[in-house]
């Protein structure tokens, strides 16, 4: 009974961190619609859920340390490298598939970053390592309903969204640089 309590907890922690994930993914998808970004992408988020976590959990046992500061500013960074990114015109859809590589990798770190820091904060808690594999699962899972969802979308609308998303992961990384999400 009591490892049910956790695993429920975990969950509930897996959703409330695959929120920012679920946004951007939707905003990178409407404008990335190459099968390869449909696949990898779900396996690099969910991937980056379940190593970050676990990486915090080490590195807090290790040295008792908290970056919140440095991942803060990572984020903001990446965020905004990748808005920057999405509104020059060499990232269009004859972008080089080694940048669009990079670009899902950028990604899956900046909406992962705060699963590091629950990786802090539950590596006292039983059962932690099931929840870094929880919070990748819910994160894939959520990954993939967003990509599908843009894709939909971009079916219907049929536009070029590259613009729009650049400037959302922009703002992105302004909110998370004031700690406003």
């Amino acid at each position: 009974m009591i490892i049910f309590k956790y695993i429920l907890f975990y969950i509930t922690l897996g959703i409330i961190l695959s929120i920012d994930a679920f946004m951007a993914c939707m905003a990178y998808g409407l404008s990335h619609q190459k099968k390869y970004f449909l696949i990898l992408t779900p396996l690099a988020v969910g991937t980056c859920h379940i190593l970050f976590p676990m990486l915090a959990i080490t590195l807090y046992n290790q040295l008792h340390v908290d970056n919140y500061g440095i991942g803060k500013y990572l984020s903001s960074t990446i965020f905004v490298f990748l808005g920057l990114a999405n509104l020059s015109k060499e990232n269009s859809q004859k972008a080089n598939p080694i940048f669009s590589l990079i670009g899902v990798l950028l990604l899956a770190a900046a909406v992962s970053i705060d699963s590091f820091f629950v990786g802090i904060s539950i590596c006292i808690h039983k059962y932690s390592l099931i929840g870094c594999f929880i919070f990748g699962i819910v994160s894939f899972l959520s990954t993939i309903l967003s990509l599908s969802l843009a894709k939909f979308l971009y079916q219907k609308v049929n536009t070029d969204f590259d613009i729009i998303v650049g400037l959302l992961f922009i703002i992105f990384g302004i909110l998370i640089f004031f700690d406003i999400i």
